[in-house]
């Protein structure tokens, strides 16, 4: 895993620089990359801001098994492989708290957007 990691991250921030390149003299408010693993790669000061999205983990286990159709083995393999939400939360700029609809999500994010850009 640890092999795979140092070759498939650092070719990830390429490819957002890469992006942002392609952008940068664009007119575009923001410029967003997604990056789930920012900071167990410890890549935020890579970032003017950072924006985390969380979930309780109970939902998000269940959003897992039903996406993916893999077991709750799976699912906490997976998470011990990454930071507490608590203290991504704690370090992030910003925080979208996604336990609800896609609507409320929606609208957090609209609002979030319109605090971005003033």
């Amino acid at each position: 895993m640890k092999a795979l990691e140092q070759i498939l991250h650092p070719a990830v921030l390429d490819e957002v620089e890469s992006q942002y390149k392609q952008v940068a003299n664009k007119n575009f408010p923001l410029f967003v990359a997604e990056i789930p693993l920012l900071y167990e790669i410890e890549s935020q000061h890579l970032f003017d801001t950072v924006v985390v999205v969380t979930a309780d983990t109970s939902l998000c286990k269940k959003r897992f098994l039903e996406k993916t159709n893999h077991s709750t083995q799976e699912f906490e393999a997976r998470m011990t492989h990454q930071l507490p939400l608590s203290e991504k939360h704690a370090n992030a700029d910003y925080t979208i708290v996604n336990n609800g609809t896609w609507k409320d999500l929606k609208t957090q994010t609209q609002t979030l957007f319109q605090q971005l850009t003033k």
